[in-house]
């Protein structure tokens, strides 16, 4: 279908809707966008990069899910070092990056209990180490005015004159006393670029609380005779410029600023700015900003021209979630750090080389030709849509929960096809799961719960345990579920959606079990390991046997017919063919044993919890006293032809010397029980009591005996 005349007019409105926004998809783009020529300095891998700062000659990386910040060689990308949180004092997420010239600043929050949040303020200096590299020392408090969540703080060149983006806009001269700054919020301020095409969506953000004007990041530009402040409002898609005068003078007048953005999805719109700088190319000063849901670096001069936009390849290859941006003070090198595809890259871009922007003629125009200038249809934007627009909120812009939201293995997997036939919970294209199926933003009754913040905070679209069991069924049967307090323990109790470990866990093992269990059953004599045999290895928590005190798992439970391995047999299978044969591992209803009849005895002389008891005090549990005694060490015989094959505890002879609980079907060849071969044993004797050996040996239990 084309339709050549005024069509813009009738179908304007099309544009917004999410119905078009997928339909748009539907046909591949051949339209040649403005695209700024760039070239690829380097491109390297951090772990969940949330903020960037060129301080002190070096590149400043926070990694989101390291609790750390990289310094990066800003030429090459090299790692020069990593220095943990920790390390220097900080404790919480990295909010914001800023630097005096001698010193990183660094805005943090801090997690206390289920909703509240701490935020400071705290200075690292920076010194010359070996090489290249720099150290940080420890972190010194500085102090933070306003209130809430700190987004943004950056200073005037090398000086200590510097700004604090929070619940308004701060300033400072030397990082002790703070006082507001008479900055206008952006939408009282007109936009300047007021020749481009509007569409009827364009001032959606006017019915919005949160979109009054707040801004998110900023910057300085300076110049010799004069200084820019700039200031980002992501949500009113407004960058507005203010002239300060020169970089040395103060700014205590009240400032007036030009405004330049548009909301689209159109080329030369942004729909989800987040990170800004400006950079110099030619003579010439630009600002490249990130769209975190365009998924492009789009470039604009100083007066708020639009220039062209780039990817993370160089071209137009889309970034997975570009959050921020930093530039070094002179050149035409930017720094992209990309949160979602955990890469930082460095680019060369050459603006003024942009080919001219076609002319198309809107009214006249083929609506195919029209259509193909949407960014919003690349398959790379719509494929986690979902994803992004909550991430576009919790990402620093009205709460920080980037934690929540790092990769695969840390919390539970979005965007990945559904296994249930059908369920009860809202998927993504019909089969995916997304934040949205969990979560329902409009707050509405979740089954269980009442519908207010403080009695569903999370927004869930039921219970807990509820909307777990709905996706998994099997893990939520009582009778074989963790038991605890009325009612049992909660999905939640041990799992947590986000920032956990392997499997979803709050916390690895053996810790997350001792939490409740304590520390002392941590196996003092089965060998024990958190990557070989742990808890899990016995005990399951979901699928075991009922009335076992979830010591088996179903699966390998044995039954009386044998059909399978018991718990202990999992490991210990050479075992298996003495089970119901042998005395010591019989199945004889008249005796009582902690462990399941038909599994054998093993509890009975094994304790895996408890430290190792000494074999005598073992036997003796059932067959009393045990007379006779030997109480010399044969250490002297370790090691020679006759003591080959031959059981000894610490260099003395024992119970086990002479009798093995697991190895004989009773009786032996002897008539006797559990003996080991005679044969053997009488040459070990006969090393210290020669012909005597057969006569100690055959009495050693008797009267007369030592003991």
């Amino acid at each position: 279908m084309m339709i050549q005349r005024h069509w813009f007019k009738t179908f304007s409105i099309l544009f917004v809707p999410s119905a078009l926004f997928v339909a748009l998809t539907t046909q591949s783009s051949a339209w040649a966008v403005l695209q700024v020529p760039s070239k690829v300095r380097f491109s390297v891998s951090v772990d969940s990069p949330a903020g960037l700062q060129l301080c002190a000659g070096n590149l400043w990386v926070y990694s989101a899910r390291n609790r750390s910040l990289q310094q990066l060689h800003p030429q090459t990308g090299t790692t020069l070092a990593t220095t943990t949180l920790i390390s220097v004092g900080l404790d919480g997420h990295v909010l914001a990056l800023g630097c005096t010239g001698k010193a990183l600043l660094v805005a943090l929050q801090k997690r206390q209990g289920l909703s509240d949040r701490t935020f400071s303020l705290a200075r690292l200096a920076v010194t010359p180490a070996e090489g290249a590299k720099y150290k940080l020392g420890r972190a010194q408090a500085v102090p933070a005015p306003g209130k809430g969540l700190i987004r943004d703080i950056f200073c005037r060149g090398n000086s200590s004159f510097c700004f604090l983006i929070r619940d308004r806009i701060y300033k400072t001269s030397d990082l002790k006393k703070w006082q507001p700054a008479n900055i206008a919020l952006s939408k009282d301020i007109p936009f300047s670029n007021t020749n481009l095409e509007e569409n009827p969506f364009v001032n959606w953000q006017d019915d919005f609380i949160i979109a009054s004007g707040q801004y998110f990041r900023g910057g300085f530009l300076n110049k010799e005779k004069e200084s820019t402040l700039y200031l980002l409002d992501p949500l009113r898609v407004a960058i507005t410029r203010f002239p300060v005068g020169a970089a040395s003078s103060p700014i205590d007048q009240e400032i007036k600023g030009q405004k330049f953005g548009r909301w689209g999805v159109w080329e030369g719109r942004l729909m989800s700015p987040k990170g800004i700088t400006h950079f110099s190319s030619a003579g010439k000063t630009y600002f490249a900003i990130s769209d975190i849901t365009l998924k492009l670096v789009f470039i604009f001069t100083e007066e708020g021209q639009y220039i062209g936009s780039t990817g993370i390849d160089g071209n137009a290859a889309r970034f997975n979630y570009p959050l921020d941006l930093t530039s070094a003070p002179e050149g035409n090198t930017i720094y992209v750090a990309d949160f979602g595809g955990s890469k930082v890259t460095a680019m060369d871009l050459n603006p003024e080389a942009t080919p001219a922007a076609p002319v198309l003629d809107i009214a006249n125009a083929k609506i195919e030709d029209v259509l193909r200038k949407n960014f919003f249809r690349d398959p790379e934007v719509l494929k986690d849509r979902s994803r992004t627009r909550c991430l576009s909120c919790h990402d620093g812009l009205e709460i920080n929960s980037l934690d929540k939201f790092m990769g695969q293995g840390k919390h539970h997997p979005v965007n990945i096809t559904m296994r249930a036939v059908k369920i009860d919970l809202p998927l993504e294209s019909g089969n995916k799961i997304t934040c949205s199926t969990c979560h329902d933003a409009h707050h509405g009754v979740a089954e269980g719960l009442e519908a207010t913040v403080k009695q569903n905070p999370y927004m869930l679209r039921k219970a807990v345990e509820s909307l777990c069991s709905t996706c998994h069924p099997g893990r939520a049967d009582p009778a074989s579920n963790h038991p605890g307090m009325t009612p049992n323990e909660a999905c939640a109790d041990c799992h947590s959606m986000h920032v956990s470990q392997d499997y979803l866990l709050k916390e690895k093992l053996p810790n997350l079990c001792t939490d409740c269990h304590g520390a002392d059953k941590i196996p003092g004599s089965h060998p024990f390991s958190a990557n070989t045999v742990n808890c899990v290895s016995c005990h399951s928590l979901h699928d075991s046997v009922p009335n076992l005190s979830f010591a088996t798992h179903a699966k390998f439970a044995t039954t009386r017919k044998g059909e399978s391995e018991s718990t202990c047999l999992m490991c210990h299978s050479d075992k298996q063919a003495l089970i119901g044969n042998n005395y010591h591992l019989g199945t004889e209803p008249q005796n009582t044993h902690k462990w399941p009849k038909d599994e054998g005895m093993c509890l009975d002389c094994h304790d895996p919890h408890a430290k190792a008891k000494p074999v005598r005090q073992i036997c003796a549990q059932c067959h009393g006293e045990v007379k006779g005694n030997h109480p010399a060490s044969v250490q002297a015989m370790i090691g020679t032809p006759a003591a080959e094959g031959v059981v000894l505890t610490k260099g003395k002879v024992d119970c086990m010397t002479c009798h093995d609980p697991h190895g004989a079907v009773p009786p032996n060849e002897s008539g006797r029980s559990f003996f080991r071969p005679v044969t053997t044993l009488l040459e070990f004797c006969a090393g210290c009591h020669g012909d005597a050996a057969s006569e100690v040996y055959r009495g050693f239990h008797s009267a007369g005996g030592k003991k």
